[in-house]
């Protein structure tokens, strides 16, 4: 074959794969437009769905260099997940009404200082235990008249640290008369620890010769630091609902992630699945029994050392102080069979352990304290009534009887501190 023949064959393949490639890229673009097409109508109707059924996951939380996160003023949205309710983030970040931050003169001020059971998520605003207390203080003889104030600084998952710090950079901003910190035993004691906690982007304390020292490290961390860069990203999707959903699994895996010492150690002929019923998301077992290791003797000496720190603080603004510790579902199951199994495997011999620790570290220091979780077993079982729980689940946060019970009793001892510094 000579080369005259071979080159117009040649020059033909050419015309023929370029024609080829052609048709390829328009079948590429052709089917990467219906791909996309699909992806958004597909999550267009997933949000239709949601929006229609009411399931909500709204997105209300922002990065903060004191606590590490906090809320989104003015974010709003309904939350389903547990509970219903139509939640509202003021304009000073919390979830409550409108306050102005200089204290009217014929006002009493309370701030509260907790996690997701103060935040309340899963009720009505006015059906919040810092709400039933604001009604309830307004019949307090030792209020002499003046109105009541009761701020909610709740944030889900802080931890007495954060709590700490938003007291310092937030709460004394609003001048109140009492601050009171809702101690969940649950999980404060593991959030306040950052091998236990797993979480490098909040802050922590450590002893250092018995004195706390503050470690703020994560906010020279790198992903903390790329986190604010594209925290606008989050801007453009706090209002699609398909967009939360997505972030709340990925919350719920993390928090799933960071509680190793959930599962309950598994009785004879048991597997670990079977033991672990009855253990709650989130929570850690290992708060029932001494500390079982360092990291927990060191969690338990910071989270003490806390709470005396911040009595401390108020009380050198001349302030008085209510350490107030809650309940875990399981201590006030109202089937008292239920609970009883659940600690006898764990060899637990005092359910309220760790009530009754942070009861007495109070007394050492003269700490005004209230511990409730006792009191609300006695009337779930006495009323065969759960205050943990929606929909006959009585583990999780505080049902509507939860909040009604705690602010009524809460209410009464801060009438009692008020009457002693008024």
């Amino acid at each position: 074959m000579d080369d005259a023949a071979y080159k117009p064959n040649l020059l033909g393949g050419f015309k023929n794969n370029n024609h080829s490639l052609k048709v390829q890229m328009k079948k590429f673009w052709a089917n990467l437009v219906l791909a996309t097409g699909s992806i958004f109508i597909s999550l267009l109707v997933a949000e239709l769905a949601l929006r229609v059924m009411g399931i909500s996951y709204p997105f209300i939380y922002k990065l903060n260099d004191h606590s590490g996160t906090a809320h989104r003023p003015g974010a709003t949205g309904i939350f389903s997940t547990e509970g219903y309710s139509h939640v509202t983030i003021n304009s000073h970040g919390m979830r409550d009404v409108e306050y102005t931050l200089e204290k009217p003169r014929d006002v009493f001020r309370v701030a509260v200082f907790g996690d997701s059971f103060t935040e309340a998520l899963q009720v009505e605003l006015e059906a919040s235990f810092s709400k039933v207390m604001e009604r309830e203080l307004a019949s307090c003889p030792a209020l002499r008249g003046k109105q009541a104030e009761v701020l909610n600084f709740g944030v889900s998952g802080h931890g007495t640290a954060q709590s700490l710090q938003r007291l310092r950079y937030e709460g004394w901003n609003f001048d109140p008369d009492l601050v009171v910190l809702a101690f969940l035993t649950g999980n404060d004691i593991r959030n306040n620890h950052r091998a236990l906690e797993g979480d490098p982007y909040r802050p922590y304390f450590t002893l250092q010769n018995g004195t706390l020292a503050l470690d703020d490290s994560f906010t020279k961390d790198s992903g903390y630091i790329f986190r604010k860069k594209i925290s606008g990203i989050y801007d453009l999707v706090k209002n699609i609902w398909v967009a939360q959903l997505a972030l709340y699994a990925k919350g719920m895996v993390n928090i799933y992630l960071s509680t190793p010492n959930n599962p309950t150690p598994p009785a004879k002929g048991e597997t670990v699945q079977q033991a672990a019923k009855g253990s709650e998301l989130g929570l850690d077992n290992a708060v029932y029994l001494p500390p079982p290791d360092q990291n927990w003797e060191e969690a338990w000496a910071v989270s003490k050392a806390l709470v005396v720190q911040m009595d401390q603080e108020v009380k050198k603004r001349g302030k008085p102080f209510l350490l107030t510790t809650l309940s875990n579902g399981i201590q006030v199951n109202p089937n008292s069979e239920k609970s009883t199994s659940f600690f006898k495997k764990l060899g637990v011999t005092d359910p309220f352990y760790p009530d009754h620790q942070l009861a007495l570290l109070a007394e050492k220091h003269k700490i005004a304290h209230l511990t409730l979780a006792p009191m609300l077993q006695k009337w779930a079982e006495k009323n065969h009534t759960c205050v943990h729980g929606f929909n006959g689940v009585c583990d999780g946060h505080w049902n509507q009887n939860g909040h009604r019970l705690a602010g009524q009793a809460m209410a009464k001892e801060v009438c009692r501190l008020a009457a002693l510094k008024l």
